[in-house]
Formats: C-alpha cells, sequence, structure tokens
C-alpha cells in the first residue's frame, strides 16, 4: 500500500467521526483493542476496503501505538496476567490533536467533505495505474473512468464550472470579452477531463493557467471560489501540487 494514505486515513477519520466513543470499558488486551480499532476503521471507509482491505491489520497496530504513546490508552503490567490497557476518555483530545496533519486537514476544511473521496481515490488509483514505466511522471496517462466517483464527480464539477461562469452577475474585474475567452477555455478544459483517458501533464498545465488567472480576475465572489475549488479538486486528483 502506497505509504502516503496513512496520515490521510488518520485525518479524515477524526475530522468526520466522534473517534472512539464506544471504546471497550475496564482492561483490555493489545489484541482485543486493536481489533476494536480494526473494525471501526473498516466500518468507516468501507468504501475503499477492497483496495487497501488487507492492510487494515498495519494501520490497525499504528493507531494502537499512537494511542499509547499519547497517553490516550494507560498501560497495566501484571507479573502474572502481562499488559492491559485501558481506554483514558479524557486524553481523547490530546490524542485527536497529534493524530490531524494539519495541512491535510486545512485543504479539508477549505474544500469539504469531498476533498476526502477525490484524494483517497487518487492515492488508490496511483498505486493501481498501469503506467508504462518509460514514461516520466509528468507524462503519465491517467483513464478517467465513467464508474470511479471521483472521476465522475471532477467532470460535472468542472461542466458547473462553464455554467456558472455563463451566469454569474459579479465577475470582479473579468470584463465581457474576457469572460467569453474564460468560458471557451473552460469548455475546452471540462472536454478535456470528460475523455476516456488523458496526459496528467496536460490536465495541469490547462487547468493552473486558466484556473489561477479567474480566479485572481474573479476575486472573493463565487466565481473566484468556484475556480480555486475546481483546482484543488484538479490537483487532488491528478496528484500535483499547488
Amino acid at each position: 500500500m502506497n505509504e502516503k494514505i496513512i496520515p490521510y486515513l488518520t485525518t479524515f477519520y477524526f475530522l468526520n467521526s466522534k473517534g472512539f466513543t464506544d471504546f471497550p470499558p475496564g482492561y483490555s488486551r493489545d489484541k482485543k483493542i486493536v481489533e476494536y480499532i480494526r473494525s471501526k476503521l473498516l466500518e468507516y471507509y468501507s468504501d475503499f476496503v477492497d483496495d487497501f482491505g488487507s492492510e487494515i491489520d498495519r494501520i490497525a497496530h499504528i493507531q494502537f501505538e499512537k494511542m499509547v504513546s499519547t497517553k490516550c490508552l494507560k498501560k497495566v503490567e501484571d507479573d502474572f496476567a502481562g499488559s492491559y490497557y485501558k481506554y483514558l476518555s479524557g486524553n481523547y483530545d490530546g490524542y485527536r490533536s497529534s493524530s490531524l496533519n494539519q495541512a491535510i486537514a486545512s485543504r479539508y476544511n477549505e474544500i469539504g467533505p469531498s476533498f476526502m473521496t477525490d484524494v483517497l481515490s487518487a492515492i488508490i488509483r496511483e498505486d493501481n495505474s498501469q503506467v508504462v514505466e518509460a514514461a516520466p511522471a509528468a507524462d503519465r496517462v491517467v483513464p478517467l473512468n465513467h464508474n470511479d466517483p471521483a472521476a465522475s464527480s471532477l467532470k460535472q464539477q468542472a461542466a458547473q464550472f462553464v455554467e456558472d461562469l455563463k451566469s454569474a452577475n459579479d465577475l470582479g474585474n473579468l470584463n465581457a470579452v474576457e469572460r467569453d475567452v474564460a468560458i471557451y477555455e473552460a469548455f475546452q478544459l471540462s472536454d478535456l477531463l470528460h475523455q476516456p483517458a488523458v496526459r496528467a501533464s496536460e490536465v495541469e498545465a490547462r487547468s493552473i493557467r486558466l484556473l489561477k488567472w479567474v480566479a485572481e480576475a474573479a476575486g472573493s465572489g463565487l466565481i473566484g471560489a468556484a475556480a480555486l475549488a475546481l483546482l484543488a479538486a484538479i490537483a487532488a486528483f491528478f496528484g500535483f501540487p499547488l
């Protein structure tokens, strides 16, 4: 499994849930606690289990060790019975804070829950891609499978951006001629994203040129925000930095 996915799993779990609210009471063996954590992650990430279900055990052990190190789990040694652990709910906030990757959390707060699906799908797709090894990473060909929820969401967002440009009243510093240019280029970008497969470098170049220009010209209004949201979604899907 791609190692990049682990901090995302941890962060998204704590951004979207109340955590381990029904933790086993009293003292438990480490095996029982790891199994509990594993069951919670499997339940929460059920949409992705087919892609990394075999790695859930390792992720659960990583979570367990972090809970011990942050004193969210109290370890008790017994000379005869061995080690036991008890969940300390009062230390939960400290554990939660230590588990959040602030950079990921910040982007999540900007974009919303769809960012989780986009990023995890992109990481999984990167692991499963059948890119020719001789091809430079920037020129890799990325399939846009219509059965992929993240790809479908991205296509819809791109098409909606074209419609928003056509109907918006507040375009900031974009004049009528520039609006027409933006609509034409946004349509081209949307059309590109509706192809069966595309070169990542081509999408990156087009989306950055267009969407950063529109965002800067349109300012903080609806169109500016929509341009930035679409750019962030495209970057997450194709895995290029902003």
